[in-house]
């Protein structure tokens, strides 16, 4: 089945499996799919499987991305300089190199600029016109690591995490998983909280 919109994707669902006996898992494989079963979710849980919070709307909460660095922040990881560009904003605060990216990319999408100056500042914000954008201090790195994990009964289960490695300006080039026992303990702790 193709659907052309998210809420035609939750209006199958609910027609499809609220009568069900077993309930089925659903997968969300876009951030506007996980945002729609995410305040959809008091109604949909009982009949279907899918990732979410605790809390309704906390899902599409952390989907903003000051957001995760503030809870990022809260719990001990060390966080690049960020800062969400606005109409307040102090353009002699930003840190270069910088990475310029939809604050949701549910509503930007993907698109990523990287500005080494002021001047390459300047041409490229006028990308994201209309779209709430977040700028970071860009982190040169060899590698980027994804953590795998969940919480059920209120018990943190992180059996693995994703290594990746990604071309400057693309998505990941390769990628693979790997034993989470490779990571110091520190960094899984910090996860589960």
């Amino acid at each position: 089945l193709f659907f052309e919109d998210a809420d035609d994707v939750i209006s199958y669902l609910k027609k499809s499996y609220t009568s069900v006996t077993n309930k089925p898992i659903i997968i969300s494989c876009t951030d506007e799919i996980a945002h729609k079963l995410d305040i959809k979710q008091t109604e949909l849980t009982p009949y279907m499987h899918f990732f979410h919070t605790a809390t309704a709307g906390d899902l599409t909460l952390y989907m903003d991305k000051f957001k995760q660095v503030e809870l990022a922040k809260k719990v001990g990881f060390k966080v690049p300089w960020s800062s969400v560009y606005d109409d307040n904003f102090d353009i002699k605060s930003i840190v270069y190199p910088c990475i310029l990216k939809p604050l949701a990319s549910i509503n930007g999408g993907k698109h990523i600029c990287i500005c080494n100056s002021y001047e390459e500042f300047k041409l490229s914000i006028n990308a994201f016109e209309g779209v709430k954008t977040i700028i970071q201090e860009m982190v040169t790195k060899d590698e980027e690591i994804v953590i795998v994990g969940l919480t059920v009964d209120g018990h943190s289960h992180i059996p693995a995490y994703i290594s990746k490695i990604r071309e400057i300006k693309g998505g990941t080039t390769y990628s693979k998983v790997c034993d989470i026992k490779r990571l110091p303990s520190q960094i899984i702790e910090i996860c589960k909280r």
